[in-house]
């Protein structure tokens, strides 16, 4: 992300690169960590107990497309009630999502582009690999909802947390939309929230990366 002043460390390491996602991780939870000790008040304590007893993913928060869906007309359903027909395309697609043709498997490929293309349309950084992009979730949740658009994404962990699911608090902001102006894009991950995340991230690590690394 070009618009932030962040420590070189942070600038550099991508998901793309496999020996960078331990790293990743990693600098997640210590961002979750060190979030909560920010707060200084006793109420706000790491589950260390929960998260060492569970699987964790780095998640992706915005849709990629770099793998189609198994269960078309499932993503296809979850993803076209979230489609904003008040954008100039938002109509147009949202019909072609309506007769689509699941087993078609050009014309569902196109569509799917298309659909992440939308929810993506308020981002101008490409690089979905970069840590702006990149958030610390549950295996079970994360790998449950296959690839979902954001706004799917935002209500099932909304639902698993009030079912009582550990989501770390440096993720749920991202999609409580803690980041955003008001008032926010409920339905959209945008290049501002994706700029005040990465900000937000660099100021609490700062104590804790060397800049000149």
């Amino acid at each position: 992300v070009q618009t932030c002043a962040l420590p070189i460390y942070l600038s550099v390491i991508s998901y793309d690169n496999q020996n960078h996602r331990r790293k990743i991780c990693k600098l997640l939870l210590l961002f979750n960590i060190a979030t909560l000790v920010c707060k200084s008040e006793k109420q706000y304590r790491f589950p260390f107990d929960i998260y060492k007893n569970e699987k964790w993913d780095i998640e992706h928060i915005t849709s990629i497309t770099d793998t189609i869906p198994k269960q078309k007309n499932s993503w296809l359903n979850d993803a076209k009630v979230f489609i904003d027909v008040s954008k100039e395309d938002g109509k147009k697609l949202k019909n072609r999502a309506d007769t689509c043709d699941c087993e078609d498997d050009v014309e569902f490929e196109v569509l799917f582009k298309d659909i992440v293309k939308h929810f993506n349309s308020y981002l101008e950084d490409e690089d979905i690999n970069d840590i702006s992009n990149l958030a610390l979730l549950d295996s079970e949740t994360n790998r449950g909802y296959k690839n979902a658009v954001f706004p799917l994404k935002r209500k099932t962990i909304i639902d698993r947390e009030k079912k009582g699911t550990f989501i770390p608090i440096c993720t749920k902001n991202v999609f409580l939309k803690y980041f955003s102006s008001y008032p926010p894009k409920i339905s959209f991950w945008t290049q501002e929230d994706r700029d005040n995340y990465y900000k937000d991230l660099a100021k609490v690590l700062e104590d804790y990366i060397e800049k000149d690394i």
